[in-house]
């Protein structure tokens, strides 16, 4: 397996507010449809807090003018992100199994 790159960097959405993002994210940790009810790796969150990924949202939905992620936290708060701040969590890399701790 080929080394993960976890470098973050700042994006100026149109809007003009500032928010952190992954630099160039692996093929298989793009999350999709088939990732809900996995863990979530969200850029800008020092302290390590738990997300689980709950719903994915395409461009043209109903109040989604772009691509975003819901996920959910362990104390049931939902939240979304922009399509480029998540990315599948290091230990949901084995084929959706925890690695040995």
């Amino acid at each position: 397996m080929a080394k993960e790159n976890f470098a973050q960097h700042d994006i100026i959405s149109p809007h003009g507010y500032t928010y952190p993002a992954w630099k160039e994210v692996k093929e298989s940790s793009i999350l999709n449809e088939d990732h809900i009810g996995k863990r979530v790796f969200v850029a800008g969150f020092k302290i390590p807090k738990k997300f689980y990924l709950s719903k994915v949202h395409k461009a043209g939905d109903p109040h989604h003018k772009e691509n975003a992620f819901s996920v959910t936290t362990i104390d049931g708060i939902i939240r979304t992100f922009h399509y480029d701040r998540c990315r599948l969590h290091p230990c949901e890399y084995r084929k959706g199994k925890r690695w040995a701790r």
